[in-house]
């Protein structure tokens, strides 16, 4: 009888491959948790913050594209070189 070694070796190699994995799994589980309670608290904070603050900071974005336009096109001097 004759070993046919590729079929082993895909063998050996989805069964290394799959503890491999479990165990990723296991480490990654946890940190998971506590990494979506930081992100929900971070975006729980900043979309409160965008409530408060929100129109004033849109204003201003909206007004700097419109003076980087100017300048672009030449209309207003540059400032700051």
């Amino acid at each position: 009888m004759e070993i046919n070694w590729t079929i082993l070796g895909w063998i050996i190699d989805m069964f290394l491959n799959g503890i491999v994995w479990f165990v990723i799994i296991l480490i990654i589980t946890p940190i998971l948790g506590v990494v979506d309670d930081w992100v929900r608290k971070f975006l729980e904070k900043s979309l409160e913050w965008l409530r408060n603050n929100g129109y004033r900071l849109l204003s201003s974005l909206l007004f700097i594209i419109i003076l980087g336009t100017l300048v672009q096109l030449n209309l207003i001097p540059k400032i700051i070189y």
